[in-house]
């Protein structure tokens, strides 16, 4: 079944023209539960497992892709997860433009692409400035979450992890990694 596009889809999936002032729990959602962001959301897997299982928190996916972004809201939308939200927006951009510093509880990035060319590199959501701008984003003791199963990129990770001031901790698998 196709999604569909309506006033209550589109309340769970915003576009970058909706967001107003810097994104957090209170202005997306209304309260203060700690705002774990996805990036990379795909359909929506994660934010609707991990929605229903936590609703102690607060959930935001961003996807750059439009189809998949609209069938992520609709996902949201048909399953009443008044705890997630997924933003239509490149990654950068929304990090830079819409998140305000020491906000984050948890970044969640899964299977991000490796853009394994090398002139395509420059693309690769890890690269140290980058990271640097989403770790002032994230409130201290916040987790990043990655997971990838290509083996050079996650060199280059674990690399541009090292340089940065964040401290390895082991991973917490959680409710959608296991399918």
């Amino acid at each position: 079944m196709a999604p569909t596009i309506g006033p209550e889809t589109l309340r769970f999936g915003l576009e970058a023209k909706d967001l107003k002032g810097p994104v957090t729990s209170q202005s997306l959602f209304g309260n203060r539960k700690p705002l774990e962001l996805e990036i990379g959301a795909g359909k929506g897997t994660f934010l609707l497992k991990e929605s229903a299982l936590r609703q102690e928190v607060n959930f935001l996916g961003i996807e750059y892709a439009r189809r998949y972004w609209l069938y992520a809201a609709d996902r949201l939308r048909r399953a009443a997860r008044e705890n997630a939200r997924v933003v239509l927006i490149e990654a950068f951009d929304f990090i830079n433009a819409h998140l305000a510093d020491d906000n984050l509880s948890a970044v969640h990035i899964y299977f991000p692409d490796p853009w394994p060319k090398t002139r395509h590199r420059r693309r690769r959501l890890f690269q140290r400035n980058a990271l640097a701008l989403l770790t002032d984003k994230m409130k201290v003791g916040a987790r990043l979450q990655i997971a990838t199963d290509h083996e050079d990129y996650f060199a280059h990770i674990e690399k541009t992890i090292e340089s940065s001031t964040l401290v390895e901790a082991p991973f917490e698998i959680r409710a959608a990694a296991d399918g």
